[in-house]
């Protein structure tokens, strides 16, 4: 058996250990002889070290200081050892009665090793072609997977069929829906239920996809709608006369092919106008009609500029309170189209006398944006107007001692950065106790 260590050793233990010591050439010590120096001994009955072998220095490591009973061998300046082989020699037997005494489990171990020259083994194989290969096409990062493509359109057909009957399926079982004024639905099964207070009682419907914007993850469709109001709706006895809605849905996709959100904006209020039930202030308002044209569809780009910055900064200068930062990002012929108006209101001095309206009706006027994307040359942004009612709110009276919120989603154009034109879907029937 060989042993390899590192240091000085007694010969009076070689001696003991029937061992006989053998130096390493001088060239292996320090400087002036007091560096570190190795030494093999070799066990009577045992081969002689071999150069090579995987346990080459397996014992040169270091050891926890032990007690085993007498202090190491220490050489000072007065007393060197008189035999530098042979005291490295005894230090190795120590070492190894100091290892069996900290880790015997490792013992074993190196008594095992073998001396004999072990190969290298091959190197493991490499797939150079791997680095080669093409990942699998995802789809453009800013648009729909290919299930997701038509998930707007599909949508429409799905509010028009019988009874709903394709609109659970095109949610997941964990889908979500809102309408403003309205409890959130939480699952598929709420989804519909919503949808069907909000178009069930409206027989024969018909939704038309005037313009949808699309991103990876979110698709906004404008749609109108033409149905005959047979049944109740949303407190409103059956007329049976012809209704027509229009609005928009922010639709959350998934890219298995389903919905996990849609966020419904319809005015109900200009809808029971056209019955004949509405505030007083809207009679008159046309219906809207149906597109006539294909459905327009923008996919967002990333090289497109951030459109929604310009919207935001408008809405913080609403919020607090700076006329002239708010008009800075309006175009000076912007328009802005609503659904209670038959014409839209146009130039600066439209959107600064909004601006006055919204602050003698709402006091501390909070302004947040929910949700916002951009595509092509278009912003859509859905947002909240909260603050204490101080005033009437278009045709919504007074509620003294109410704080009110009033969502929004606008579809701004955006040309040489600023707002040309404005589309808003909103329900200010959300505003009226008890709601829609």
């Amino acid at each position: 058996m060989t042993i390899s260590a590192l240091g000085r050793a007694n010969p009076r233990a070689i001696s003991q250990a029937g061992a006989t010591p053998q130096s390493t050439p001088a060239s292996t010590r320090g400087k002036g002889g007091r560096g570190r120096l190795e030494a093999s001994v070799n066990i009577e009955g045992m081969d002689p070290p071999r150069s090579h072998g995987p346990c080459q220095g397996a014992l040169s490591m270091k050891l926890p200081k032990l007690e085993t009973g007498s202090p190491p061998h220490r050489e000072t300046s007065a007393s060197p050892c008189p035999d530098l082989p042979r005291c490295a020699g005894v230090r190795a037997v120590k070492s190894i009665a100091r290892l069996a005494a900290a880790a015997p489990w490792l013992l074993p171990l190196v008594m095992a090793c073998s001396g004999e020259n072990v190969a290298r083994p091959p190197p493991p194989p490499v797939d150079w072609q791997a680095f080669q290969r093409t990942p699998p096409d995802a789809g453009p990062a800013t648009g729909p997977a290919a299930k997701e493509a038509t998930l707007a359109l599909d949508y429409m057909t799905a509010l028009g069929s019988p009874a709903f009957v394709r609109l659970g399926p095109l949610f997941d079982a964990d889908g979500r829906s809102s309408f403003p004024g309205m409890a959130d639905a939480h699952d598929r099964e709420g989804v519909v239920r919503l949808h069907t207070a909000l178009f069930g009682a409206l027989d024969q419907r018909h939704f038309v996809a005037g313009r949808v914007w699309r991103t990876a993850g979110e698709q906004t469709v404008e749609w109108t709608m033409m149905g005959l109001q047979n049944s109740d709706w949303l407190g409103v006895p059956a007329t049976h006369k012809p209704i027509a809605i229009k609005g928009i849905a922010l639709l959350w996709t998934n890219d298995d092919g389903t919905v996990a959100d849609a966020h419904v904006t319809f005015d109900v209020a200009a809808a029971k106008a056209l019955l004949g039930a509405g505030p007083k202030e809207l009679a008159g308002v046309p219906a809207p009609t149906l597109p006539t044209e294909p459905t327009q569809v923008v996919d967002a780009s990333p090289q497109a500029p951030d459109l929604v910055a310009t919207v935001r900064t408008a809405l913080d200068a609403l919020e607090n309170n700076v006329e002239g930062a708010y008009a800075a990002q309006m175009a000076d012929d912007v328009e802005l189209h609503t659904l209670e108006r038959a014409d839209p209101t146009r130039g600066k001095d439209g959107q600064t006398a909004y601006f006055k309206a919204m602050h003698k009706s709402i006091a501390q006027l909070d302004a947040t944006v929910q949700n916002g994307w951009s595509g092509g040359s278009f912003a859509i942004v859905e947002y909240s107007l909260a603050g204490e009612q101080i005033g009437p709110i278009g045709w919504v009276p007074l509620q003294r001692d109410r704080v009110v919120k009033k969502h929004n989603v606008d579809v701004d154009e955006i040309v040489d950065g600023k707002i040309k034109r404005i589309w808003r879907y909103d329900n200010p029937n959300e505003l009226v106790i008890p709601g829609p």
